[in-house]
């Protein structure tokens, strides 16, 4: 049996269930430590899906300093979400710290 703590409000997003996150603070050379370096926006967007018709979503991360009139090039990162877990989620893991 799962039992979640309810004095511990942080939580893993996901549409079935809930779990509470643990987080011990380790070396800030750690990718999942939250550092003092610069961070990009995460824009969220949505449009009409011609196909479904109905409205979907989708998150656009830049990085620091993005300039969308630059003529530079920047990779790009693409996910689908299969899971049961929230868009919010995914982007929260794939955003970089």
């Amino acid at each position: 049996m799962d039992v979640s703590d309810p004095s511990n409000h942080e939580l893993t997003p996901n549409l079935l269930f809930s779990l509470n996150i643990l987080h011990v603070p380790g070396s800030l050379s750690l990718p999942w430590e939250v550092n003092d370096v610069p961070h990009g926006v995460i824009h969220h967007h949505f449009y009409r899906s011609a196909v479904a018709q109905d409205d979907r979503d989708y998150y656009v991360y830049t990085p620091p300093n993005y300039d969308s009139a630059a003529k530079k090039s920047y990779p790009c990162f693409t996910s689908s979400m299969v899971t049961v877990s929230t868009r919010e989620a995914g982007v929260r893991m794939a955003t970089p710290t």
